[in-house]
């Protein structure tokens, strides 16, 4: 992609100087469960140690004395925006020595080391308007005594058995013991990860987060829409709509562009190209009679809420580009929600003359940050 970011910013003052009229453009028990409603990368953390007389002090994340309890804490929230929200979480990890087990789109699961998880609870739901809270405890008292137990034997026996193997006096002796000491080595390494596992539900709390977005209220049935006044905006950043090759606008093509061919395109008052690279960046020009009245600052707001409403774009930068005193231009930047795609819009409106009607020129660059 930046490889005709430079020409995105050349562009539009070409445009000022040819102008369109030269274009003619596991096994615990649970003792107790709390639910306020409905549903329920990555940085890796060391498990810091617990202070259980601080668990026990915790409003929802209290033990009695002697348990060794795992919560899980499912929470929804509606955010006014998304990344933000997703911004503030991972700044909330941090400064709690958690981290993010496993993510899928808006869903995650988190895990937050006990003494910390009250607080960092309370910070989490902050960031949003609560929608659903279920609170669940599971007793793993037994099943961590248990391991320990038979941990415990088994390690005996293997010191047992390589005592034994030393002293073994033929093969047949040997390959016996070899065979029982790599069965209980096996046993061994499976008891330790059910207990380190078991030992990582103790010491963190798991908290299962789903975020949603506000939904804007959509706008009374029959007011006037600015946007369905003007149909071709719809088709921003769309490779439908070459009504003309690229030549007709006598400015150059990019390396590793090639224009598309001329395709049936809705706007028949619209005269325009586009080029298309084999990484999918996108290159569109056009040029169509500016409307009696509007002018730069009109088109700047209307086309900034085209990308947005339609393509779901939020800008995030505006430059104006120079031009001639009848001509005046804007030099617009996009982001999308995915952060892969960068988008460009230069919006150049030329006014009207004593000879010559006004012209809205637009630019429409988009493709793969990566490309």
């Amino acid at each position: 992609m930046s490889r005709f970011i430079a020409f995105t910013v050349v562009l539009p003052l070409a445009l000022f100087s040819f102008g369109c009229t030269a274009l003619d453009e596991d096994d615990g028990e649970i003792i107790h469960t709390r639910s306020y409603r409905n549903e329920p990368v990555a940085c890796e953390a060391a498990a810091a140690p617990v202070d259980r007389a601080v668990g026990a002090k915790n409003r929802l994340f209290a033990a009695e004395a002697g348990r060794q309890m795992a919560y899980t804490v499912s929470l929804t929230l509606q955010v006014e925006q998304i990344e933000a929200a997703d911004t503030e979480l991972r700044e909330l990890l941090k400064r709690h020595q958690g981290y993010i087990k496993n993510q899928r789109n808006r869903n995650y699961q988190l895990k937050i080391p006990l003494a910390a998880a009250e607080t960092a609870l309370a910070e989490l739901r902050k960031l949003g308007t609560e929608q659903d809270f279920s609170f669940t405890g599971e007793d793993l008292t037994e099943v961590l005594t248990d391991l320990g137990v038979r941990l415990d034997n088994l390690r005996s026996l293997q010191t047992r058995l390589t005592e034994l193997l030393k002293q073994a006096e033929n093969v047949e002796d040997t390959l016996k013991i070899e065979k029982e000491l790599s069965r209980i080595t096996t046993e061994l390494e499976n008891l330790t990860a059910r207990q380190k596992l078991n030992r990582n539900r103790v010491d963190y709390v798991e908290i299962n987060l789903v975020l949603t977005q506000t939904v804007a209220p959509q706008k009374p049935v029959g007011q006037p829409e600015a946007l369905l006044c003007y149909p071709w905006l719809q088709n921003l950043l769309s490779s439908n709509g070459s009504t003309q090759p690229w030549k007709e606008f006598k400015l150059p093509i990019p390396p590793q562009f090639a224009a598309i061919p001329n395709l049936e395109y809705p706007d028949s008052d619209c005269r325009c190209a586009t080029l298309i690279s084999a990484d999918d960046c996108l290159l569109k020009l056009s040029c169509r009679d500016l409307p009696e009245g509007s002018d730069l600052d009109f088109w700047t707001e209307l086309i900034s809420r085209a990308l947005n409403d339609f393509n779901s774009y939020s800008k995030v930068e505006a430059a104006p580009v120079q031009g001639n005193g009848k001509t005046t231009g804007q030099l617009l930047k996009f982001t999308d929600q995915s952060g892969e795609q960068l988008i460009w819009c230069a919006v150049i409106v030329k006014k009207p003359g004593c000879f010559s009607d006004g012209e809205l020129q637009l630019l429409e660059c988009r493709g793969p940050v990566k490309a």
